[in-house]
Parts: structure tokens; sequence; C-alpha cells
């Protein structure tokens, strides 16, 4: 099971990007499932999406984004804090499991 997220490496002062980006979430699900095998982008899409089985982008402040349309066209399942069209608090348990029932269902053909 791979799975695809962003963090960025750096952010404009006074904005704590790894907090909007989800990296306590992320970091809590690697914890939690040291079997996940995590891919990590800082920005750049270029061949990221080889091999990925799902893609999660617990945000805290964007709307739909560049990653989300790609993992769409690709059929590549995700979670997103904006799945309903309005903000959804990221939390390590509601992703957990979406990241459990995909596994449970997916047929991984390479």
């Amino acid at each position: 099971m791979t799975i695809l997220a962003r963090l960025p490496k750096s952010a404009p002062r006074r904005i704590d990007a790894d907090w909007l980006y989800g990296g306590d979430i992320i970091r809590e699900l690697q914890r939690l499932h040291p079997e996940w095998n995590f891919r990590f982008i800082d920005g750049s899409h270029k061949d990221i999406w080889e091999s990925v089985d799902i893609l999660i982008r617990p945000v805290r402040h964007d709307a739909i984004s560049r990653m989300i349309l790609e993992a769409k066209e690709r059929k590549i399942p995700f979670w997103w804090s904006y799945m309903t069209g309005k903000y959804v608090e990221p939390t390590v348990r509601e992703i957990e499991q979406f990241i459990i029932r995909e596994e449970k269902n997916a047929t991984y053909i390479y």
C-alpha cells in the first residue's frame, strides 16, 4: 500500500505549513501503521503517481488542488478535507479508516 501526501519543506514566515498540510496527522498514521509506505512530495508533481494507491490531503487551508484533480483523473482514491464541498477538520481515525477500507476493497495491479 503506497500512500501519497504533500508536505512542504518550507513556508512563508508566520505560517505553520506542517500543521496546514496535516503533518501531525500524517506522522501519527505512519506511527500507527509502519506497514504502509508513505511517499511525500513538497510541490513538484513530476512522476509522482507511479505505484500510488491512495492520496491523502488532510489540509487545513485550501480549496481544490491540482493533486485532487489529478487523482480523480487517474481514478486513485483520495481523502481530502473538503470532500463534502465544505471544510471538515481532519482526524487520524477518519483517515485511517478510509485507508483501511480502500485497502480491503482494492485489487492492485502493477
